[in-house]
């Protein structure tokens, strides 16, 4: 989500500048696509449609809809925090290519591990000291583009 989160931003302070906010909703979703196109060109997003009729979106049924986008969530412009977290999650909807989610942490439990009340008399299989693969997730990430411009952002 972070880096939904940079693109949102970018984009409001752009739509901010050029003064493209609109009070019909059509309009600015439409300015608000347009804005969208050009910051994820030439990076690794991608959007999922060409054209979206947002006329469609606001008069029909969400199920009726090609594209499905629920405008009725949509924050007013003016509440600038919140609506960069709707543009977020709008640009996460919206786009593909960007970073996977991490699996559940399910993934790491071992199988044969059993989880139980207190005094049923159940043993639970001891969980190892060490890591399996040694740590090598926690270090990869420490060492990933994303942490260090997090960190670099912090000084």
């Amino acid at each position: 989500m972070p880096q939904y989160l940079m693109i949102a931003e970018k984009v409001y302070k752009k739509i901010e500048e050029k003064a493209l906010f609109a009070d019909t909703p059509t309009e600015h979703l439409n300015n608000l696509i347009g804005v969208i196109r050009k910051e994820i060109k030439g990076t690794q997003f991608k959007l999922k449609y060409n054209f979206i009729d947002f006329e469609e979106c606001l008069t029909k049924p969400l199920e009726e809809c090609a594209v499905k986008i629920d405008i009725s969530l949509m924050p007013n412009y003016k509440n600038k925090d919140e609506y960069i977290l709707w543009l977020a999650g709008f640009i996460e909807r919206m786009t593909t290519g960007g970073e996977t989610k991490l699996p559940p942490i399910s993934k790491f439990i071992p199988p044969d591990f059993k989880f139980s009340a207190e005094g049923d008399g159940v043993k639970s299989p001891s969980i190892p000291t060490q890591p399996a693969d040694g740590g090598e997730l926690i270090i990869n990430y420490f060492k990933s583009e994303d942490f260090m411009k997090i960190k670099n952002e912090e000084k």
